[in-house]
This record gives C-alpha cells, structure tokens and sequence, in this order.
C-alpha cells in the first residue's frame, strides 16, 4: 500500500516571512508567540509523520501502520492548530476595526475547531477517514488564502492611516505654537518648514486614498490573480505613504528642536 502525503503546508507562512510587517507597530507579543510555538511543533510532528511514513512504506507490518495512522492524526490536528493561530494572529491585529473581515474570521476558527474535535474524536481512525478529512480542508485553500490576503491589506492600510493621523495632529500642534509668520524671522523660517510637512502629509494622504480604492477593488475581485494586482498596488502605495510620513516626520523633529 502506498501512502498518499498530504499537502500539510502553512498557507500563511509567507505573510509572517515577508510582506506581513511592511511597517513596524508595536504588536502584544501573545498571539505572535502562540503562532511562532505552534508552527515550531507543527514542523517536529510533520518530522515525525515522515519517519513514520517511510517505516510503514518499508516494513508494511500492521504496528508500523497503526504508528503511521497516528502520526497523521498528529500532524492534521496541529495543522488545524497552526492555522488557528495565524487566523487569531491577524484577528488581534485588526483589533475589531473591520466589521466584514472578522465574521469571515471567526468562521475559519469555528471551522478549524470543529475539524480537530472531529480528528479527536477517531479513536481508531483509518488512513482513507483521516485523509479525507485532510483533503476536506485543502479544498478551502483557496478561501483562507483569499481572506488572509485581504485581512493583511487592511491591517497595512489601518496601520498607515494611523501613522498619517500621528502626524497630521502634530503638524496642527507645532502651528499654534510658531506662530504667525510675520511675528519674527525665525517664525517666518519655521513656518516654511512646516509647509513642507504640510505637503509631505498631503502626498501620503494622497497614497492612502490610492491603497483604499486598491482594497476596495480586492475586496470585491474574483480570482487570486487579479486580487494579487491590488495587493501589490496597496503595498507599494502605503510604502510611499510611509515615506512622506517619515520625511513629515523628521521635518517637524527639526522644527521642535528649534522651539525648545
């Protein structure tokens, strides 16, 4: 009998490796930590499956299969575990901004929970039950897969928003305080920087429009292909978004030093 191998791979993995952080918050460490020890167990059970697998493959004795029937079950539970964690990992950073994607999140959690009672609840599972089983969750690839891409665009695009709103109130906050123009030569100079912040913070407000109308178009695309265009596109545009917040940034440290 030869053993089929289950795809078992993260579907998400590339967002935590990659373009997941495009910008740097201060994220609470729980659900990071979560994910990071369930993908690290989830790398020693699929470990263990293997040596099992190739032990049944060799000796094709019924220990060896009960061991190999185990170690599937194994692996398939932490599979759903790992999964979970990376769905709770994005849901802690939409911190219930997103009244459309978290639903769509809970019902994966509820899904992936459901499957691993249902797992559990083979205590003699055969290789055919556990199997189909796997290949129930793999024909949803491309369902959480699509919600991960979008979850992750919107969290990029809070995350700029927030960064322009930062830097909008400060640049309101450095005005009252300069003073008017005509007042003195160095209120004149300080107010010609803060013009500067004032474009700045106008050419990223610019790119966030561009990377809102890129989420929209995402939400509503069909097929991967397409909804990779807009997510490429809403990642540069909150990119350049952070580049003129980062020079309005630096202008107003300028200008604070001066008033001080």
């Amino acid at each position: 009998m030869k053993i089929k191998l289950p795809i078992l791979k993260i579907l998400f993995l590339i967002f935590v490796l990659t373009g997941f952080f495009i910008v740097k918050p201060v994220w609470a460490d729980q659900e990071m930590d979560d994910y990071s020890f369930q993908l690290e167990t989830y790398q020693k059970v699929y470990e263990e499956f293997k040596l099992s697998r190739n032990k049944f493959l060799k000796y094709q004795v019924l220990s060896a299969r009960e061991q190999v029937q185990e170690a599937l079950k194994n692996i398939l539970l932490q599979r759903n575990k790992v999964l979970k964690a990376y769905f709770l990992l994005l849901k802690s950073r939409l911190n219930n901004s997103s009244q459309d994607l978290n639903p769509l999140i809970d019902e994966k959690i509820l899904f992936l929970d459901e499957k691993n009672e249902e797992i559990d609840g083979l205590e003699t599972a055969s290789l055919d039950e556990l199997f189909s089983i796997s290949d129930e969750i793999e024909e949803g690839e491309a369902e959480f897969d699509i919600l991960a891409y979008k979850v992750v665009s919107e969290i990029i695009l809070n995350r700029t928003r927030s960064l322009h709103q930062e830097s909008v109130s400060l640049e309101k906050l450095i005005k009252e305080e300069i003073g008017k123009p005509e007042d003195s030569t160095e209120s004149a100079k300080l107010n010609l920087w803060l013009k500067e912040v004032g474009v700045k913070n106008y050419l990223a407000e610019k790119e966030i429009e561009a990377s809102e109308l890129n989420l929209s178009n995402l939400k509503s695309s069909k097929g991967r292909s397409k909804m990779m265009v807009y997510f490429n596109d809403l990642k540069i545009d909150c990119q350049d978004a952070q580049g003129h917040l980062e020079q309005a940034v630096s202008f107003q440290k300028e200008i604070l030093l001066k008033l001080k």
